[in-house]
């Protein structure tokens, strides 16, 4: 593999762009990654209620059948940072894997090599002469003021499809029209936390495939119960079903919280006490349900990548091999 010294911004601080930007960074690319929450992770999403109560409102695990993915699982499974996971209530074969102690713990581990640059939204990008710039919005990072971050050989969007689309549109309107294609699902989560934990006969349930009884939760899992967790409070995260959160998907978070709750009482045959915590999410973008069919999107003179697990499926494995194949091919590139 060639080393690269080329200044690379990674737009996106979930799994592919954080795969990407480690695979990069290793070669000797000066690598800044702008990721507009506060934390990396993307669905891999852990809210902290308080030191004995978390839940996991995002991915809630993830799989591997690629030889790349699972060597990677079985490094970070060895360091530490993700575990398998067997709830009681779990049906399939296949194993699950979660981070621990949070989803997103392997993707703050080994970032040598990369700026990371939080609360800072990518608001537009043009392209100068060779050169990108990137206008940033929305930063609570004072040194952004200090940093010139104008000059970059080469782009890569790990944004959802719809917002990659919206940034590309200005540049090369041509690449952003090929993501039209994309579809995805919304989905409203619900995280509650209970003192003790709840008599369900479950830690995690999955809708089936043709229930005789259609329920509006697709997902319900006791998610204090997984590998790492601090075993304090009950924490259970829920999940709507796509169809329900497409008809609901303006509604309040106090609004879709009160429904869901609801709904997960009559599932789990429990009384409910009063949480000591709640919170609803709305994900606009949950699950790829018509993925674009290949690694990644480039532009012809090769300065300019997009990609995620919109582009091969709506699994976590999928957006870890996008981010490394667009990393792959900057890296195939001539060094300068």
């Amino acid at each position: 593999m060639k080393h690269h010294s080329k200044r690379i911004a990674v737009i996106g601080g979930g799994m592919a762009g954080v795969s990407c930007a480690k695979a990069l960074a290793a070669a000797g690319a000066k690598v800044v990654l702008f990721e507009k929450s506060r934390g990396l992770g993307g669905r891999l999403a852990t809210r902290r209620f308080d030191s004995m109560s978390q839940a996991d409102h995002g991915a809630q695990f993830f799989t591997a059948t690629s030889p790349s993915f699972q060597s990677y699982i079985t490094t970070e499974c060895q360091a530490g940072r993700m575990a398998s996971w067997a709830p009681t209530g779990k049906t399939s074969p296949a194993a699950w894997f979660v981070g621990q102690p949070t989803m997103n713990s392997s993707l703050k581990n080994n970032l040598d090599g990369i700026t990371v640059r939080l609360n800072s939204r990518v608001a537009s990008l043009q392209r100068i002469g060779a050169r990108w710039r990137l206008d940033i919005s929305d930063t609570t990072d004072p040194l952004m003021a200090q940093q010139d971050f104008q000059d970059f050989d080469v782009v890569v969007c790990t944004a959802p499809a719809p917002q990659a689309q919206h940034l590309l549109m200005k540049s090369l309107p041509d690449l952003a029209e090929k993501l039209s294609a994309v579809e995805f699902a919304p989905c409203w989560a619900l995280m509650l936390t209970f003192e003790t934990p709840l008599a369900t006969g479950f830690d995690v349930w999955r809708a089936p495939q043709n229930p005789e009884t259609p329920s509006i939760i697709s997902w319900a899992a006791r998610t204090s119960h997984k590998q790492g967790r601090e075993r304090g409070k009950d924490s259970w995260t829920i999940h709507a079903t796509e169809s329900w959160t497409a008809d609901h998907l303006e509604d309040t978070p106090t609004t879709a919280a009160k429904i869901l709750r609801h709904a997960f009482a009559h599932l789990s045959g429990a009384t409910l006490p009063a949480p000591v915590h709640w919170a609803a999410h709305r994900w606009c973008f949950a699950r790829t349900v018509t993925p674009l069919g290949r690694s990644y999107l480039g532009s012809d003179c090769g300065s300019l990548f997009a990609g995620g697990d919109w582009c091969l499926g709506p699994r976590l494995e999928n957006a870890f091999e996008s981010g490394r194949a667009i990393a792959k091919a900057i890296l195939d590139q001539s060094p300068d």
